[in-house]
């Protein structure tokens, strides 16, 4: 459920959901230790690359970006918009997300020079459930979403096999 709210002076608007879905966390393997050593040029290079290649994915798939945090993706289907299909959905996105990034370290000539003297490799994690979402706070304003679903794809997510999409 999509909802609008506005001030008694009517001059502000604040959407919030209320809805089900499924919300996916993506993060790269060990990063803190490999961008540790990185020319911090290269290192928004690298990032800024992953994040454009998964946002054309998520457009063409019809998937909805939430957020980066760090080098976190976090995603979402069937929340701004009702998806029948938004877990399987997701679970494609995941999945695509695991080829861009063999196509990132083709590019960035990464193999077996990532972390661990491996690939540059992420761990995908999806839950679905009900999510509340909404914008919040007074400046940098970020769309955010919260709740159970959330924290269970999170978990997913950081409790998972690299090269893998985990789902609830």
């Amino acid at each position: 459920e999509l909802m609008r709210k506005s001030t008694s002076d009517g001059s502000e608007t604040r959407i919030v959901i209320d809805a089900f879905g499924s919300v996916l966390f993506a993060d790269i393997v060990s990063f803190t230790v490999y961008s540790t050593d990185m020319d911090p040029m290269n290192l928004v290079l690298v990032l800024n690359e992953m994040f454009s290649m998964h946002d054309t994915l998520a457009t063409r798939m019809g998937v909805d970006k939430i957020k980066t945090l760090g080098d976190c993706y976090v995603a979402a289907t069937g929340l701004l918009a009702p998806t029948p299909n938004h877990a399987s959905l997701l679970v494609k996105f995941g999945i695509g997300m695991h080829d861009i990034m063999d196509k990132l370290n083709t590019k960035f000539d990464i193999h077996g020079n990532g972390p661990a003297g491996k690939d540059l490799r992420i761990r995908v994690g999806i839950a679905t459930g009900t999510v509340v979402g909404g914008v919040v706070g007074l400046k940098k304003f970020l769309f955010d979403i919260w709740g159970d679903t959330v924290e269970q794809a999170e978990t997913m997510e950081s409790e998972g096999v690299p090269e893998r999409v985990h789902v609830s």
